[in-house]
């Protein structure tokens, strides 16, 4: 086991290989970011796709923020401690952080793949034709 680059026992694993996937998905981003958004029908349609997926995020981490802090609490004085309480309080942040950047990610890319299926189609009609 000594030998692996980044092992199991490895602290820094976790953190090498989440700096490593926040590097690809911002490269991925980018690369999605450059195709074009569509006639402003489909971009107004997109925004409204967005804004209602941002405010159901929001709603979802109000419900889920006492549940959070109750098991923190709860976490925190029982014998597991306040290390293994601030561990789930980190990881419940780094999971809510994620859903937002995931969400933002995921509605404005579908607008850009609906436009290019569509061009795709409408030059496959023009092809045949």
């Amino acid at each position: 086991m000594e030998t692996l680059i980044i092992g199991p026992m490895d602290p820094w694993g976790p953190f090498a290989t989440g700096f490593i996937g926040l590097i690809f998905a911002f490269i991925l981003y980018g690369l999605i970011m450059k195709f074009p958004a569509g006639k402003q029908s489909v971009v107004k349609i997109g925004d409204q796709i967005h804004l209602g997926a941002k405010v159901f995020m929001i709603t979802e981490y109000k419900i889920l923020a006492p549940v959070v802090l109750a098991l923190v609490l709860a976490c925190g004085l029982s014998p597991l401690g306040w290390y293994t309480a601030l561990a789930i309080a980190v990881g419940a942040l780094s999971s809510a952080i994620a859903g937002f950047i995931g969400m933002y990610s995921a509605t404005k890319a579908n607008v850009r793949t609906a436009t290019e299926e569509f061009t795709q189609k409408v030059q496959m009609l023009a092809l045949t034709l």
